[in-house]
């Protein structure tokens, strides 16, 4: 096991560098999960891994049990170092004002992976009903490693063959009708775009192959 890092560096305002425990790379069926954060871009380099979390803005971030500098509603988090064909376990702890226990998740990242979380923090309806946290989505992305992916509309700035994406603002019984996803990558020279759309339903994993050939170019 190695522990984390306290040393931090420059990179996006205080950015923490981290090294964490890392296993064998297992091939996992997990879905990728929509969400809702705001565009922040960030370049990833290969041996290293963003993760980047939605909070409030007075919300205390913990990460693999060190605390965090950054502020504001966007944090994000770059690990270095990190070999190919390893899998990094990150365990996120969001501490909110007025609420006395934490909300942890823990995610798995691999080296030239970006991941995102969107803690929505506690409301008067998440208090009575337990719902908007009682269950998380996923939508699991297998495209072009280049590729643009749109999902819902929104642009997103991941990398990477596989691209998860996770949210928790879906309820227990509550779905999402027609909700599209659009990836658009350069086959020889063109620019292909191809749409799945799909019910996104509260706490299933999805899981959506997108693939391209030179036979897309010519049936443009």
């Amino acid at each position: 096991m190695i522990e984390p890092h306290a040393g931090e560096s420059s990179i996006y305002n205080s950015v923490p560098h981290y090294s964490h425990e890392a296993s064998p790379a297992i091939p996992s069926s997990t879905a990728t999960p929509p969400t809702t954060a705001p565009k922040v871009e960030a370049k990833v380099e290969a041996d290293s891994a963003i993760l980047t979390v939605s909070v409030p803005e007075d919300a205390v971030v913990t990460v693999n049990g060190h605390p965090t500098k950054s502020l504001g509603t966007i944090r994000q988090f770059m690990s270095t170092g990190l070999e190919e064909g390893y899998v990094y376990k990150y365990v996120v702890e969001v501490k909110y004002s007025g609420v006395e226990t934490p909300e942890k998740r823990t995610v798995r990242l691999k080296a030239g992976s970006t991941e995102r979380l969107v803690f929505a923090g506690p409301s008067a309806e998440s208090i009575v009903t337990t719902k908007a946290t009682d269950v998380e989505t996923v939508v699991t992305l297998r495209v072009p490693k280049d590729a643009k992916v749109t999902l819902a509309g929104n642009e997103t700035h991941g990398a990477g063959e596989i691209r998860t994406f996770r949210t928790r603002r879906l309820g227990n019984g509550d779905s999402w009708s027609g909700y599209t996803i659009r990836v658009t990558a350069n086959i020889n020279g063109s620019e292909i775009s191809k749409e799945k759309t799909l019910d996104l339903v509260a706490g299933a994993n999805h899981d959506l192959a997108f693939d391209f050939n030179a036979s897309d170019v010519a049936q443009r």
